[in-house]
């Protein structure tokens, strides 16, 4: 974390910098704390892109942690924003030399991402999957980075931007991401629907040492990737087509859970409608 702290001196309700301290303190985040405000940024930008404006500034001074725990993001400073009244792009170079797109200028850390020599984040701590968000949007070429919809479509990024969305639309029933269906499961429906049921039981996951977060309907396709891996190690590119399984599985799962979650947000809005009319 960089930043300031001013020591001010108060005389006749007036403050008066004596000393200003420049800040420069590490503090060690989480791939779930990264990715929570990450996403919140995304979602953010792409909401100000969907109103035909540009930031032009996006940089960590200009976003704001706001809620009791401040975990909620804002961005601020629209200073030098654009509203566009074409399709044409713009053509102004500014904003912050350090935050502005690599083919702009070559000065300092965007020197070094116009030459692919930046340095690679610790995967000991961090998931690989942030590395590759961060490579895509990194690329030299402008064309090949991903736009603000691809990089929420990544499966590193979708659990979240989809937890936030859902967690903000269902505040008023008292819902949240995680919570069981209240409602019988065949509720809105005139067909028989069928329940989803675990390929692979408690016992066999649990002497596999698979974590208890880990243990849900993809958990089959797991396994059977550990399996490739521990018979493959180290080659473990002759696994790719587990791998493949496993997170094709994990993002239909999500998807899946995804309408649920809107399917009971639904009903407990019906609900509340018939309650209030009775």
């Amino acid at each position: 974390m960089k930043g300031n702290v001013y020591l001010c001196e108060k005389r006749n309700k007036i403050l008066t910098i004596v000393k200003d301290i420049e800040l420069n303190i590490r503090i060690p985040a989480h791939d779930q704390e990264i990715l929570l405000y990450y996403s919140q940024v995304l979602l953010g930008v792409n909401y100000i892109h969907s109103l035909d404006i540009i930031h032009r500034d996006i940089k960590a001074e200009n976003i704001l942690l706001t809620g009791k725990n401040g975990v909620i993001v804002k961005i601020g400073d629209f200073g030098i924003s654009k509203m566009l009244a074409s399709v044409k792009k713009t053509s102004t170079v500014i904003g912050t030399p350090y935050y502005l797109a690599p083919e702009l200028c070559e000065v300092g850390l965007v020197k070094a991402i116009t030459s692919g020599s930046v340095h690679p984040i610790d995967l000991n701590v961090y998931d690989r999957g942030i590395q590759d968000v961060i490579d895509s949007m990194l690329s030299v070429l402008p064309a090949k980075r991903p736009s603000i919809k691809q990089l929420m479509g990544r499966n590193i990024l979708l659990f979240m931007s989809y937890t936030i969305m859902g967690s903000y639309k269902a505040r008023d029933v008292d819902l949240y991401m995680g919570d069981n269906p209240t409602f019988n499961h065949q509720a809105g429906f005139n067909i028989e629907r069928q329940q989803r049921e675990m390929k692979s039981s408690e016992v066999d996951l649990v002497s596999a040492k698979i974590p208890p977060q880990h243990r849900d309907y993809c958990a089959h396709h797991l396994l059977e990737y550990q399996v490739c891996r521990y018979k493959n190690m180290p080659l473990l590119y002759k696994c790719a087509h587990e791998k493949h399984d496993y997170l094709n599985c994990e993002h239909q799962d999500y998807v899946v859970r995804m309408k649920e979650f809107e399917r009971e947000r639904r009903l407990r809005i019906r609900e509340n409608r018939l309650v209030g009319v009775a």
